[in-house]
């Protein structure tokens, strides 16, 4: 396990709903699971731009930050993620990317946008 200065701990609820993840400076295995988790949402043919973003994004970068969670079923599929409360989200997401701050979505560049080849209209 990773050293107290390379894990934050997440709490949310109390008593029996009491929800605490243990999150990670990624490795190069906590790497690979977000990559396969994206890889997998690739071909899950997501049409909906706010699922695709959770899947896409937050739900590959959260659970593969996660390296001990009690409360929760784990591990947890995507649909399981989406009915977390938001607030226990929004302090996981912060845990995770205040220790993997490469793992930051950032939009594209404007100069890159600018240059990018149009899209085909051929048929």
């Amino acid at each position: 396990m990773a050293d107290a200065h390379e894990t934050r701990v997440v709490e949310y609820g109390d008593g029996p709903d009491r929800v605490r993840i243990v999150v990670a400076r990624a490795n190069v295995r906590r790497g690979m699971i977000r990559t396969r988790l994206k890889a997998e949402a690739q071909q899950a043919g997501e049409t909906d731009p706010d699922l695709l973003i959770l899947r896409w994004i937050t739900y590959p970068d959260l659970t593969a930050s996660a390296i001990e969670v009690d409360g929760l079923e784990w591990p947890m599929s995507f649909d399981q993620f989406l009915d977390l409360p938001e607030p226990l989200c929004i302090d996981w997401e912060a845990a995770a990317y205040d220790l993997n701050p490469h793992w930051i979505p950032t939009p594209p560049d404007e100069a890159d946008v600018k240059n990018a080849p149009a899209p085909s209209t051929a048929a």
